[in-house]
């Protein structure tokens, strides 16, 4: 259990970074540090790098071992906050931002992790931490943007990493990794010290010798492998899923979350209005998290999708009629909240069934 959630650990700085543009491009604006084109720019460099991130973490997974892949995750973390604390001009932001964001994408190595470490009792629940802690992280990016500045937000947002790097120190390499690679026994070393002194460990090891074998057997390329139907079936539900997830508005809202705040114009203060928002995406992470092993994914993306359909067109007809703005934060909660039942989070845990299943 400690192993996962210290490899979890890294999705805080995933929810500092996702959560940072919005209380960031406000304060840029009224500080005229940056104009909108500008800071459209720094919204994207955060994401724009997140597939190189993806690419890093792949490969450093594999040549260097799933431990070191996500310690290496810290350090574009930690980089591109200082060089965002340290900004005096606009392209030091871009660069922090680009760095931050390859740091975003390096953090999607820490669930192989957690899938090869866990037991299967622990693995379902072990999983689902990982959207709980990046909610964690957004609500404390935005709790941040209410009483300091962008500066200070950003120099406070490098301790979580720091604190990753550490706590991924203290945890051992997965044991299928070094079985593959040969490495018995200090991948009996990693089991005994994952599932305690006290169990056995024999069952388990002798398993997962059987499956790196027959792994090697029927080891194929990659293009042939996309032949095949148990490959190709889930991968364009995925695909779709996800594809589904990008023009759903649900980064539209995380991204810009003050100034969709300020456009609807409020009564409430825009930056208290957001933890708010974050107080919603958290707790229902935490929900969606519980309820996935109770009924089952499919009902959640279902329930999920029609929630944020209907709170989506609530903000539309709200904006177009002039309703009270209680009723657009409502529906924009609403739709916050049902993001993170479905939508957001059970396309990961789809990736974490295909992985455990080949």
């Amino acid at each position: 259990i400690f192993a996962g959630l210290a490899a979890h650990s890294g999705q805080i700085s995933v929810g500092l970074g996702q959560g940072f543009s919005a209380i960031l491009l406000p304060k840029l604006t009224e500080e005229g540090f940056a104009n909108d084109d500008e800071n459209t720019w720094i919204a994207a460099l955060g994401v724009i790098s997140n597939p190189l991130g993806s690419v890093v973490a792949g490969l450093c997974a594999e040549w260097l071992g799933r431990r070191s892949a996500i310690a290496l995750a810290s350090v574009p973390h930690a980089a591109g906050w200082l060089f965002i604390a340290l900004s005096k001009s606009v392209p030091m932001l871009y660069v922090g931002r680009f760095i931050s964001g390859i740091g975003m994408g390096m953090a999607n190595g820490l669930y192989l992790y957690v899938n090869e470490t866990a037991a299967p009792s622990q693995r379902g629940w072990l999983g689902s931490c990982g959207p709980v802690l990046v909610s964690a992280g957004v609500l404390m990016i935005y709790s941040l943007g209410t009483f300091t500045s962008w500066e200070k937000a950003a120099a406070i947002s490098i301790g979580p990493a720091i604190l990753s790097l550490a706590l991924t120190r203290m945890i051992p390499e997965t044991p299928g990794w070094l079985i593959a690679r040969g490495r018995t026994e200090e991948a009996k070393e990693s089991l005994l010290w994952l599932r305690g002194s006290g169990l056995s460990t024999d069952k388990e090891y002798d398993e997962l010798c059987e499956a790196n074998v027959k792994r090697e057997e029927r080891k194929e390329s990659l293009l042939k492998a996309l032949h095949m139907p148990n490959v190709w079936k889930p991968f364009l539900i995925l695909l779709i899923f996800f594809a589904l997830q990008q023009i759903s508005g649900i980064y539209i809202i995380l991204f810009y979350t003050v100034n969709i705040l300020k456009d609807i114009g409020i009564d409430l203060n825009e930056y208290s209005a957001s933890v708010g928002i974050g107080v919603i995406r958290l707790f229902s992470s935490i929900a969606g998290a519980g309820l996935a092993n109770s009924f089952g994914r499919k009902a959640l993306a279902f329930v999920s999708g029609l929630g944020m359909a209907i709170s989506a067109v609530g903000v539309a007809l709200s904006y177009r009629f002039k309703l009270p703005s209680v009723v657009s934060l409502a529906c924009i909660g609403g739709h916050v909240g049902s993001s993170m039942i479905g939508f957001l989070t059970l396309p990961q845990h789809g990736t974490d069934a295909d992985i455990r299943h080949h």
